[in-house]
């Protein structure tokens, strides 16, 4: 597994091929190697290793820790794809009261509250 996560972290999630794999054992490995990315500090690599093995509850739990942790950009990044709209819309009400306008606007996006969108846009962006 720490081949994987080696190549990872030199060549990039996206440079991985997995797709000699099958469904399970690709969850399976990039689940580990996110989770592993993760715990070394890897943040941003492993959530993207996670969003590529689509493990929702994965993806819920680190949220909700980076969300705790008030490290709402890799937050927004592990929600994102996971279809929970009120997480997404409490974390983008929080981005706008921490004046992470950017973070808020990704989060409404991915909760599809294009309401929000258009408030963060027309009133915090140019």
């Amino acid at each position: 597994m720490n081949l994987l996560v080696d190549i990872i972290r030199t060549k990039g999630i996206q440079n991985i091929d997995v797709s000699m794999l099958d469904e399970e054992n690709k969850k399976m490995m990039l689940t580990e190697a996110g989770t592993i990315l993760i715990r070394r500090g890897d943040c941003m690599k492993g959530v993207l290793a996670l969003n590529l093995a689509r493990n929702t509850e994965k993806l819920v739990e680190v949220g909700n820790d980076f969300f705790e942790q008030r490290h709402f950009d890799l937050a927004v990044l592990a929600f994102e794809h996971t279809g929970k709209t009120e997480m997404l819309n409490r974390l983008g009400a929080l981005c706008i009261e921490e004046e992470l306008y950017e973070y808020a606007l990704k989060a409404f996006h991915a909760a599809g509250n294009s309401e929000m969108v258009d408030f963060v846009k027309k009133n915090f962006l140019d």
